[in-house]
């Protein structure tokens, strides 16, 4: 019994060494695995992440597609909107003439005129033979006074045979400026009939006494444009130069009708009451024509001299102090007022006041001799 216990016990022990054995082997064989483990997962690599899909560019609008659209937009009055897309068209496109045509017309319509002649002349260096950039450019050259490089550019559209009726008109104006006057009558000719190439024809004849051509050319006008002022006014001097007063104060009135604030026709009529001895209609209109705005001054002073000569000489005294006192304001170195001054102190039997004006109007020296005379001749 003691040694079969002795035998349990010793097995018993070689039993335990074995399995602590095996369990310090697994526990080892656990450990490396595990540590092996965590090196092989540090030193991976990361799962690769999924590649995001390329964005495709936006296709830009073609430049057909723009103009079209803001052609909408402008017709909608979104004049801004429709601006801002044709200049970031022709930004990148630079020679779309159509986009720039547009723009340039909206640009006007937006009241950017220099904006609007700027892209014109962009055109017309893109396209010489481009009429409409020609003219568009040559009317801002007009409106500068620039007629030397005005004549210059409708001659080059002339050249590259892109000229019209419009080219003709501004290059006859542009000669006209620069005292070119047979070369301005022909292309004055050559606009046809367009309403500015026959009253800058009439002016033509009118400056250099062709009369009676002059007069043809404004009554062309007229049949066309019954109110064109200043082919009324021509008209009416000419009928006036040549005595048909009826004729010439049809014409006047037909501008006074246009214009009831512009002095220039009334004085014109006022003038031509008196030469046909109606002075209450003259004293009227001269009267009228003053209270106006815009007389130049010349005028102005030759109109205060009529109405207190025509005051003066139909006895009216009472009226002419007070208006010759109001143009002395303005003038006061008028011999003519002086003189009528003058004249009705005479008529009011006060020669010695009399006989001072018209020694005052004797200073004047377009009334000198006048003057001198008429005081000379106090009794």
């Amino acid at each position: 019994m003691g040694e079969d216990n002795e035998i349990f016990i010793q097995r018993g022990r070689t039993t335990m060494q074995r399995t602590g054995s095996v369990t310090r082997k697994v526990c080892t064989v656990t450990i490396v695995l595990f540590c092996a483990a965590v090196l092989c997962g540090g030193c991976a690599k990361r799962p690769v992440e999924m590649e995001k899909p390329a964005v495709e560019p936006v296709p830009q609008p073609s430049g057909t597609e723009v103009v079209v659209d803001a052609r909408l937009r402008a017709s909608n009055n979104d004049l801004e909107g429709a601006a801002a897309m044709l200049e970031e068209l022709v930004g990148r496109e630079a020679h779309d003439i159509e986009a720039l045509r547009l723009l340039a017309g909206i640009y006007s319509t937006m009241g950017k005129q220099d904006a609007s002649a700027a892209v014109w002349e962009r055109i017309a260096m893109l396209d010489p033979a481009d009429a409409d950039a020609a003219y568009q450019v040559g009317t801002t050259l007009a409106r500068a006074g620039d007629w030397q490089t005005l004549r210059s550019r409708m001659l080059a559209t002339d050249a590259v045979g892109a000229a019209d009726g419009r080219h003709y008109l501004l290059l006859g104006e542009a000669d006209k400026e620069l005292g070119y006057r047979d070369e301005a009558e022909t292309y004055l000719k050559r606009a046809g009939e367009l309403e500015r190439a026959r009253y800058l024809l009439g002016t033509l004849y009118y400056e250099q006494g062709k009369l009676q051509q002059a007069r043809t050319a404004f009554e062309n006008v007229i049949a066309r444009n019954p109110g064109n002022y200043s082919a009324l006014l021509h008209l009416g001097w000419i009928y006036y130069n040549g005595g048909a007063f009826d004729r010439a104060l049809h014409h006047y009135r037909s501008a006074i009708k246009l214009k009831p604030d512009e002095p220039l026709a009334r004085l014109s009529v006022a003038a031509l009451h008196a030469e046909m001895k109606h002075p209450r209609e003259a004293i009227d209109q001269y009267r009228t024509a003053l209270s106006l705005r815009g007389i130049p001054r010349s005028e102005r002073k030759k109109a205060f001299n009529s109405l207190s000569r025509l005051l003066v000489e139909n006895g009216i005294l009472s009226e002419a102090k007070p208006v010759i006192e109001e143009g002395l304001a303005e003038f006061p170195d008028s011999g003519g007022l002086y003189y009528q001054w003058g004249e009705a102190l005479l008529k009011s039997g006060n020669t010695g006041e009399a006989r001072e004006k018209f020694k005052t109007a004797a200073a004047d020296p377009l009334w000198r001799e006048i003057a001198l005379r008429r005081l000379h001749s106090i009794k």
